[in-house]
C-alpha cells in the first residue's frame, strides 16, 4: 500500500512539475499567427508582435510580447493606434484555479497611443469584433446579452482585478479632424489599480 502511495505521490509530483517546466521550453513565437488572428476576431484590427514572446507558470503565470503594434482605422493619420516596447502580463495562479481573473501587474513600456477623431465624425476608440473565428469558421455575435433587466451582462468585467497597472515613458497623441485640434502629452508614467474593470479604481501618475 505503501508503494501505491509513494508511486501515486510520485507521479503528482512529476505532472506538477512539467505543468511549471514545460512552457519554459516552448516556442511560443510558432504561434503568432494565432494570436493576432484571434485579436483580429475580437477586435476587427491586426495586431503585429514584431519580437518576441515568452510565457511562463512559475512563480505565477505570465506573458511577455515584445515589439507590438495594434493597426488604426482606415483613413486614420498613423498606421498604429497603439505601438509598445514591450507588454508583461502577471496572473495570479490560485484565483485563475476558480474562474477569477486576478491579475498582478501589467506593464506598458515605451507606448505611444494615438486617439483620433476623424473629420467624418469616426473614432478610433471603437472597436468591431467579427463573427468569423480564426479558420473561417461562424463565430458567436458581437453585441452583448441582455440580462433581465435589459442591460448588458457585466459579470466577466466584475470578475477581472487589476492589482498594478504599469506605464512607463508614454506618449499620447490626441488629434479631432474635425476641428484640426492636436494634444500631445509625452514622458507619461503612471499607475492604476482596479477591484474590477467597473471599478473602483485608483490612480496616480506624472
Amino acid at each position: 500500500m505503501k508503494k501505491v502511495l509513494w508511486a501515486g505521490g510520485g507521479l503528482f509530483v512529476l505532472l506538477v512539475a512539467a505543468v511549471l517546466i514545460v512552457p519554459s521550453f516552448i516556442n511560443w513565437n510558432e504561434f503568432k499567427g494565432e494570436i493576432t488572428d484571434r485579436a483580429k476576431v475580437a477586435t476587427g484590427r491586426h495586431l503585429e508582435i514584431l519580437g518576441d514572446i515568452k510565457i511562463g507558470i512559475f512563480p505565477s503565470p505570465a506573458v511577455r510580447l515584445e515589439q507590438v503594434r495594434v493597426a488604426n482605422i482606415e483613413g486614420a493619420s498613423t498606421t498604429d493606434m497603439v505601438s509598445l516596447k514591450r507588454l508583461e502580463v502577471r496572473v495570479a495562479l490560485v484565483p485563475l484555479l476558480a474562474g477569477e481573473v486576478q491579475v498582478r501587474s501589467i506593464k506598458l513600456v515605451e507606448p505611444v497611443i494615438n486617439i483620433e477623431i476623424l473629420k467624418d465624425g469616426r473614432s478610433n476608440l471603437v472597436f468591431s469584433p467579427t463573427n468569423t473565428a480564426p479558420g473561417g469558421q461562424p463565430g458567436g455575435t458581437s453585441e452583448p446579452e441582455p440580462t433581465a433587466s435589459g442591460g448588458a451582462q457585466n459579470s466577466g468585467a466584475s470578475a477581472i482585478r487589476i492589482d498594478d497597472l504599469m506605464i512607463e515613458n508614454a506618449t499620447i497623441v490626441y488629434r479631432d479632424g474635425r476641428s484640426d485640434q492636436l494634444e500631445r502629452i509625452d514622458n507619461l508614467n503612471g499607475r492604476l489599480a482596479a477591484r474590477s474593470l467597473t471599478g473602483p479604481m485608483e490612480t496616480s501618475g506624472s
